[in-house]
Parts: structure tokens; sequence; C-alpha cells
């Protein structure tokens, strides 16, 4: 397994799956989820001058994906899937550690990672990799 620079159009159908699992989780933006346009997503992500689409293959395959960001000096893991035929192998922790390392080199002093409404199962996964609680962030539906 290793970790390859993607564009933005190679992890479509894996951002399509996350999508898909944010919307079934979701209690409360479920309308959120199921109106997200993966071309919407994309024109963000590429509006930002410092981004990196990292990949993990095994063969040909995407076994999974990171997008990091940088603004002003924070480091973001904007997004991170690992297909479902994967989980479980380190492919994620790969992704994440290489994703921190490249947020660091970018002087990066603080690096956060946003989760889901519904996604919650995936905060021991963060916390296993270092990230804490730092805000609890309330939004109306």
């Amino acid at each position: 397994m290793n970790i390859v620079e993607l564009e933005i159009n190679e992890i479509e159908s894996l951002w399509r799956n996350l999508n898909d699992l944010h919307f079934k989780h979701s209690t409360h933006f479920k309308t959120h989820f199921q109106n997200l346009k993966f071309e919407d997503r994309t024109n963000k992500i590429l509006s930002n001058k410092h981004v990196k689409i990292f990949g993990i293959k095994d063969g040909n395959d995407i076994a999974g994906y990171t997008i990091a960001t940088v603004n002003s000096e924070a480091g973001e893991i904007y997004s991170l899937f690992v297909d479902i035929n994967y989980r479980g192998k380190g492919f994620g922790q790969k992704l994440m550690k290489h994703s921190i390392e490249w947020l660091k080199a970018k002087q990066c002093e603080n690096i956060r990672v946003y989760v889901a409404e519904g996604n919650e199962q995936a905060l021991p996964f963060y916390e296993s990799i270092g990230f804490k609680h730092r805000f609890h962030v309330l939004q109306l539906s």
C-alpha cells in the first residue's frame, strides 16, 4: 500500500460514499447532505491554493483518501474516507499521519478536523491519533 497525490476527480466515487454515509447517519442535517453536490465541493476545495489530496492505493484501486488544507497557518483535515472493504487495516491512520506531516511542513501550528453530526463513531479514531475536543459547534438545522 502506498500513498500518492491524487486529483480531485479521482476521489469522486469515494466522496459520494462518504456523503451517503453522512446522510444515512445524520439526525438533523439530512437535507444538507442530500443537496450537497460533488461539483460544488470541488470548487470550494480547489479555491484554496494550499490543498493536497492524498490517496492510499491497493494495486490500481484507491482504498481511501484525505484532503488537507491550509488557511492562515491553520491546517485542516478537510475530508477523510476509507472504503468499507479496506477498513481496519490501518489505512486511515497512514493517510492521517501523511496529511499531518504535510500540514506541519507547511508551518501549521494548529491542525483540526471537523466530524459531522451523526458520525460520532469516528471520534475514537481521531482521538487515537492525538486530536482533542476543543469546541462543540451548534447550528440551527
